[in-house]
């Protein structure tokens, strides 16, 4: 099948679609019994264009889906439903997710759970910016738990830990570390705050927590 939707419209009949602004463009084929419905689906859209092979699990009461998923100039913003979460990913994704049906109250991404691994020659993410990416992790909902290694600001990093992605009533929050080589601090975002001096730095070891809207 193939078609336009537009969830906005979507949103007055089925609650879980409601208060996202996008108006895909999807094209789906499926094939197999409900419970291992392969997928092959292409879908563009305001957040971006994602297209991939997937065995999916669409009977009630639960979602769950895992395969392999391109993905070009993806925004999360519209996804989160918070403008400042903006973002720019455009690599390949492996993922093993399950959306729990279960509380129906709660957000959708608060509701996912399973594991991922992305590849990508550029993210751009909470102000940051990186390529080479490679990075695995597992999903418990609000809180991402990464592993991973990307080329940014004039050399490259590893980071390991977790992020707590914000919602209403629910600040963002990380607990970082890793190492760092030949960084230049001159190319950090100027919210950073660094001195733009000329630098190339090796950090054994770094370690940063935060919390923030």
């Amino acid at each position: 099948t193939s078609g336009h939707v537009s969830l906005p419209e979507v949103g007055r009949i089925v609650p879980a679609a409601a208060g996202y602004n996008l108006h895909p463009t999807v094209n789906i084929k499926a094939d197999g019994p409900a419970e291992r419905l392969g997928l092959t689906v292409d879908v563009k859209s305001e957040a971006g264009n994602i297209r991939g092979q997937l065995v999916t699990d669409v009977q009630a009461p639960d979602f769950a889906a895992r395969g392999s998923v391109d993905v070009d100039r993806l925004n999360l913003a519209p996804l989160l439903k918070d403008p400042a979460q903006r973002s720019d990913l455009t690599g390949q994704a492996r993922i093993d997710l399950v959306l729990k049906s279960d509380p129906a109250s709660a957000p959708a991404a608060d509701r996912v759970k399973g594991t991922f691994a992305f590849k990508g020659p550029r993210v751009v993410a909470a102000g940051y910016e990186a390529r080479a990416v490679n990075v695995t992790g597992a999903i418990a909902g609000p809180r991402i738990t990464i592993d991973g290694r990307a080329s940014a600001y004039g050399g490259t990093a590893t980071a390991r830990g977790f992020i707590v992605t914000p919602a209403k009533g629910r600040a963002l929050a990380f607990d970082l570390r890793g190492s760092a080589d030949h960084l230049d601090v001159r190319a950090l975002p100027a919210s950073v705050g660094a001195p733009r001096l000329a630098t190339n730095l090796s950090v054994a070891e770094y370690h940063v927590t935060g919390e923030g809207q």
